[in-house]
């Protein structure tokens, strides 16, 4: 057989993961082609194309042992299901160049890589399922509705008005001495805004009206604005979905809000500094592709807030960012298509993409959205719920094993072993001040499985009394109270 001469390379850039295909990069770029092998197999279980063509590259290259040539060819044959580029052009070059014998063998191992690792396959197992008619256990006839939205208490930004007051003390000194008496015409341009920026979140709609599980999905700036306005959202007062005539749980409601000073609604004139960040960040977009994420982040912050011609639309550049391969981009685009826009379909494959890729938020939403489904149209499945959450809680994501917990409890799957592990996540999440009222009633459920009652009900206590805090129903609660005692 002639010698098989093949130029190919390990894509060996990776943005915003944190697992998987970040590991395997890593270990790429340290010739640590063991570690990397390892890493490869797990992603490309999952369907990520390029996963698989990088073992392909490995068995070619014989960086894993001897060159194999027709574990080459079925690597990048499965990579070509994907429309991964160079990768059917090379699996059909190498064919080519085997002999008949070899052909057949390089078929069968082909089969066999499909059989456990082929789209098909893959989709079937651990993907959600869109439909294309809505799901009658899940459908809502009236979804819930905001009612009133709590109050949002924002803290003066004691930076922004140390910053003026100083632009302040020098435009009047300059004023009265005479040295510049254009000074406070143009005092505006330098003055500026601290309290200005976005926030959005999800959150699911309790049968009682109540607001549960709010997270944080977009913020700019980061940190600024997230605590007071999750608190803002928990105090909200809603109005509870309904299915077949019973008030139900709605899951996934999206809410955003913009921070501004009122009647300031210009960047270039109010916001000077702002807009210079804009300029500076729209010249470094064209260098990156993670300038160009958080460029994407800017223009999402301030988009919708001022009548500025020089402002761009968001989704383009987000989308731009997310098609060249930004793992947050992928993610944070997908979410925006899911909760804000409600389109499904697109939505579910972006966030699928960054989390076949590794990124953890990414896994742990897939996980999320299978176990409380936000639509009708996207079926609910347990068995892949625990999948994804499993793989994100192995990664200390403290919601991931929350959730993971409430799963098992609810699917009446819990063992010993179970009820302990849940204990010390549970309390690692209560370490963090993390913990809701349900962390402490999983708590309890966890103390009573194995046998400590009195944990147990000190526990309970503790979801009722902040659960009554948050005016939520808590009958269930208390019966199960009633029930410990007895």
């Amino acid at each position: 057989m002639k010698k098989i001469v093949l130029t190919t390379i390990f894509l060996s850039v990776s943005w915003g993961s944190n697992a998987n295909m970040f590991k395997a990069h890593e270990a790429l770029s340290a010739k640590n082609y063991k570690e990397a092998h390892i890493e490869l197999l797990e992603s490309a279980s999952i369907g990520e194309p390029e996963a698989q063509f990088n073992l392909g590259v490995l068995n070619l290259k014989g960086l894993i042992g001897d060159v194999d040539y027709k574990k080459a060819m079925a690597w990048f044959y499965l990579a070509s299901e994907y429309d991964y580029p160079q990768a059917f052009d090379l699996s059909s070059q190498i064919f080519q160049k085997l002999s008949k014998s070899d052909q057949d063998h390089a078929a069968s191992i082909a089969e066999e890589l499909a059989a456990k690792y082929g789209k098909k396959v893959v989709t079937e197992k651990y993907f959600p399922n869109i439909l294309t008619t809505e799901i009658d256990e899940q459908k809502n006839e009236k979804r819930a509705k905001m009612l009133k939205r709590g109050k949002l208490h924002i803290t003066t930004d004691n930076k922004a008005r140390a910053h003026n007051q100083s632009v302040l003390n020098s435009a009047i000194r300059n004023y009265t001495s005479g040295s510049n008496r254009s000074g406070l015409s143009n005092l505006n341009k330098t003055m500026v805004h601290g309290n200005s920026g976005r926030v959005e979140v999800i959150f699911d709609a309790r049968a009682d009206g109540k607001v549960q599980d709010t997270e944080v999905i977009f913020s700019w700036p980061t940190g600024r604005f997230e605590k007071s306005f999750v608190a803002a959202i928990d105090n909200s007062q809603l109005k509870a979905a309904e299915r077949d005539g019973k008030l139900v749980e709605q899951y996934g409601m999206f809410k955003h809000v913009n921070i501004y000073y009122e009647g300031v609604r210009n960047l270039k004139k109010n916001y000077p500094h702002l807009y210079n960040t804009l300029l500076s960040m729209r010249r470094l977009a064209k260098d990156s592709v993670s300038a160009k994420y958080q460029y994407a982040c800017f223009l999402r912050a301030y988009n919708d807030l001022f009548d500025d011609q020089q402002l761009e639309a968001f989704q383009p550049v987000l989308l731009a960012a997310a098609e060249e391969g930004h793992s947050q981009a992928q993610y944070d685009y997908g979410m925006y298509l899911l909760y804000k826009n409600d389109e499904v379909d697109a939505g579910i494959a972006w966030i699928l993409k960054a989390a076949k890729y590794g990124l953890l938020e990414a896994e742990y939403r897939l996980g999320d959205i299978l176990y409380q489904s936000p639509s009708p149209y996207l079926e609910q499945d347990l068995v892949k719920a625990k999948y994804w959450l499993e793989k994100s809680a192995k990664n200390n994501h403290l919601k991931a094993r929350q959730k993971l917990v409430a799963l098992s409890f609810a699917n009446n799957s819990v063992d010993k072993q179970l009820a302990t592990q849940a204990i010390d996540w549970l309390e690692d999440i209560e370490d963090e001040n993390q913990a809701t009222p349900h962390t402490y009633y999983l708590l309890a459920k966890a103390y009573h499985f194995i046998g400590d009652k009195p944990q147990a009900l000190e526990y309970v206590d503790e979801a009722i009394a902040e659960a009554s805090n948050l005016e939520w129903n808590t009958e269930d609660w208390t019966n199960y109270r009633k029930q410990l005692k007895g």
